[in-house]
């Protein structure tokens, strides 16, 4: 069983800059002690693999290019600058 005391996580807490009262020193000591316990439990459960590991593969398809004719879209835009649409500035 892991052993865990006030004073190891007063380490913790000092090296993550936190302040901990006398309250919540208790609290804590006793949810990680609860906590380790149960780690301790699942490491003694056996699992066979039935599964083969999934593994990430990417499926990239062929880019193909389309031409298309932008004029329709261009001449729905309120305001134009030759042949870019203006639009409002959003960022300073």
């Amino acid at each position: 069983m892991v052993q865990f005391d006030a004073e190891e996580l007063l380490k913790i807490a000092e090296l993550s800059a936190l302040r901990l009262d006398e309250d919540e020193v208790q609290a804590f000591c006793e949810q990680l002690k609860i906590l380790l316990e149960y780690i301790e439990e699942l490491k003694e459960v056996t699992v066979t693999q039935g599964l083969e590991p999934t593994r990430n593969i990417n499926v990239f398809r062929e880019d193909k290019i389309v031409v298309t004719d932008s004029q329709p879209i261009i001449n729905q835009a309120p305001v134009l600058d030759g042949t870019s649409i203006v639009v409002p500035k959003i960022i300073d």
